[in-house]
């Protein structure tokens, strides 16, 4: 999940305000330590789409400010939805392996089923937040909406 997870960022164009430095870095947030951001910490000093990847773990959704995609791993206790509905408005792509998170306002479910990966993606709250979501990655995913 994690190679997936920095995969990502390069089916996903983002709004040019989000990044406004002049040496602009993608900063991928990972809620709580798990053994995703150990995983994703070893590609420390690779790219995407241009940009160094800027690894950083918080350790709640307030922290995660600045961050361009955050992940919310399940195993979080208290995930509070209308949090994450709060930052699908702030150019910030939402993703996490949560059981209906898509529904739920986040954008992006990764999840396994017969040992493939799948993606459930809410692409009216990634449009809200000004994303666009390459039609490659729709071609693999099943597209749902907020309950």
């Amino acid at each position: 999940m994690a190679a997936a997870l920095f995969r990502l960022p390069s089916f996903v164009e983002w709004p040019d305000e989000s990044f406004p430095e002049p040496q602009p870095r993608f900063k991928l947030c990972v809620v709580g330590k798990n053994a995703v951001f150990d995983l994703l910490a070893r590609h420390k000093g690779e790219t995407t789409k241009g940009r160094p990847f800027d690894f950083s773990l918080v350790e709640q959704l307030s922290d995660a400010d600045g961050c361009h995609l955050i992940f919310l791993p399940g195993e979080i206790d208290g995930l509070g939805f209308e949090e994450v509905r709060r930052l699908c408005t702030k150019r910030c792509l939402t993703v996490s392996d949560t059981p209906h998170f898509a529904r739920q306002g986040g954008m992006i479910r990764m999840f396994f089923r017969q040992r493939k990966l799948r993606f459930e993606i809410n692409l009216n709250a990634a449009q809200k937040a000004g994303l666009v979501v390459s039609s490659r990655l729709l071609a693999l995913a099943t597209i749902v909406e907020s309950d």
